[in-house]
């Protein structure tokens, strides 16, 4: 028999996949980046809403297709199977998400199976990484600790979806690896942060790109992206639900 504060937890949780789907009056930023505008051979424009902020190294340049992904994407190559290369794109938050939590997702896909990380969030003033998902030349993605979310192969796309809740300090991902919608994919929830939950305050930054590697690999690592999504969405309550007390909740359901 179901307990009141199990009817409590499925409430909220139901509220929670209600909020992060349809997007709330209290969220404060989406960014929706497409390289379209750009031009193919040269470096993405950067710095206006919806475009990237910056440019990490070099071998960053906008494509007419590459890796399957045929709608003009960006294409990350680190050249030499560099394994010390750190180069793509960053998106700076327009405003860092301190409590709720952040969705981002992008399609992707490399020419080869490889290790590296493939998407990284951090709190730039402290060079702190909060999530991040690798890539492994098993064939497999993980996060950062091992735990295995999906598979990958070469040249052919996928789309990620990672949703970080900061109150419980834990992040789930999706992967569509079928690119027709994430309802069908299951979510591997629970992800613990990189770094201690003590210590993170805030996201203020997305990486996408190859950042670092761990074997041998043949040739230039070519990492894709395109139709980057990151927005933001406000806690459900603010005083926590064990206390039964819903007047502070920002979302309740009839």
């Amino acid at each position: 028999m179901f307990g009141r504060n199990s009817l409590r937890r499925g409430i909220v949780i139901g509220a929670a996949l209600l909020l992060v789907s349809g997007v709330t009056a209290s969220q404060t930023f989406v960014i929706t980046s497409n390289f379209d505008a750009d031009t193919p051979g040269s470096p993405p424009a950067t710095g206006r809403p919806d475009e990237p902020s910056g440019v990490i190294n070099g071998g960053v340049l906008v494509q007419t297709d590459s890796n399957g992904i045929s709608t003009q994407p960006l294409e990350v190559d680190d050249g030499s199977c560099n394994q010390g290369y750190f180069g793509g794109v960053y998106y700076t938050l327009p405003t860092p998400v301190t409590a709720g939590g952040l969705r981002i997702e992008a399609t992707v896909a490399v020419n080869q199976l490889t290790d590296g990380v493939i998407f990284d969030t951090w709190i730039s003033f402290m060079s702190t990484s909060v999530v991040r998902l690798r890539i492994i030349d098993d064939g497999t993605i993980a996060d950062q600790f091992g735990t295995v979310v999906s598979s990958y192969a070469a040249n052919t796309p996928l789309r990620f979806r990672a949703d970080i809740d900061m109150a419980s300090a834990a992040w789930a991902c999706t992967i569509d690896d079928e690119l027709n919608g994430f309802s069908d994919d299951p979510v591997v929830s629970g992800l613990p942060f990189v770094n201690p939950p003590s210590i993170i305050s805030q996201i203020d930054t997305v990486y996408l790109g190859i950042f670092g590697s761990f074997n041998a690999c043949s040739g230039s690592r070519v990492v894709a992206y395109d139709d980057v999504t990151i927005f933001d969405f406000p806690p459900i309550f603010t005083d926590g639900f064990e206390s039964g007390n819903t007047d502070a909740w920002t979302l309740t359901l009839p």
